[in-house]
């Protein structure tokens, strides 16, 4: 673990070339995800789900949000946390952050 948070230290100071033993850089997880994102906003659904880890998950808010990926800790995140974006015309719009009333309503079907 203390690998772990010395990798996101060096991220948060800006150096996005550090990387764990096998594992991407920030600068890569960047670069992956900007192209991902250029591929959804050429698809011609309205809607469309993504569903990933909370690490991509935050680098993509970053991103999405024209901020540097050196605050990604800065960006709330629980587990099932839902984002919800809206790409028009070229910009995306931040509609809701890290929404978790989904878990609350499953809860009481459960009780």
């Amino acid at each position: 673990m203390e690998k772990y948070f010395q990798i996101l230290k060096h991220w948060g100071a800006g150096n996005y070339n550090a990387r764990p033993i096998n594992g991407e850089s920030a600068e890569e997880l960047k670069n992956r995800i900007e192209l991902f994102l250029e591929e959804i906003t050429q698809r011609p659904e309205s809607k469309i789900l993504v569903c990933t880890h909370g690490r991509t998950l935050r680098a993509m808010m970053c991103i999405i949000l024209n901020i540097p990926i050196s605050r990604m800790e800065d960006i709330q995140q629980r587990n099932t946390g839902l984002y919800k974006c809206r790409y028009s015309h070229g910009n995306w719009e931040l509609l809701e952050t890290n929404n978790l009333t989904h878990i609350h309503s499953m809860a009481k079907v459960y009780v």
